[in-house]
């Protein structure tokens, strides 16, 4: 079984990497330059919301999804949760010397808040927005990515949410 499992993993590491080196090098038909070298890309992000919940072997493997969520290293700040929490700790992850930028944040707030009113999700979004923009400023000290947003289409209000 171990033999196997090794010889799956290397054939999704080579996958990932091929397709890593595909987009990198991959021409820009504008510019005729490749991706990598184009100084209009602040950053790449390489995997976007990695999860393994457990390991083959029966361990717990913690994960680092890259929602926003406060976790245990600030737990003063847990209220700012849509009440739940998964994925990684945003500050104890941004935290890390190794990480150029606050890990991403993303904004569902009619799925996260779907027994709300537009009222109250669009709050909750300027207050999600903000607590994490200063965290990144004067915790963090580092730019802030909010990578991903939306409004679900079976939502009964798919207007924009304005400030």
């Amino acid at each position: 079984m171990h033999n196997r499992l090794s010889s799956i993993h290397l054939f999704l590491c080579s996958v990932y990497f091929d397709g890593l080196r595909r987009v990198l090098t991959r021409i820009i038909s504008i510019t005729n330059g490749a991706y990598k070298d184009d100084p209009t890309i602040m950053a790449w992000e390489l995997i976007n919301e990695p999860r393994c919940q457990e390991d083959y072997s029966g361990k717990t493997v913690q994960e680092i999804g890259m929602e926003g969520f406060y976790g245990d290293s600030t737990p003063e700040k847990k209220h700012h949760n849509p009440g739940y929490q998964v994925g990684a700790d945003f500050i104890g992850s941004s935290l890390i010397d190794e990480i150029d930028f606050a890990t991403t944040i993303h904004a569902y707030p009619d799925i996260w808040l779907s027994e709300q009113n537009h009222g109250s999700q669009t709050a909750f979004v300027r207050r999600w927005m903000w607590c994490h923009w200063d965290d990144a400023m004067k915790t963090l000290k580092k730019p802030l990515v909010f990578a991903e947003f939306g409004k679900s289409k079976r939502s009964p209000r798919t207007s924009v949410m304005c400030t």
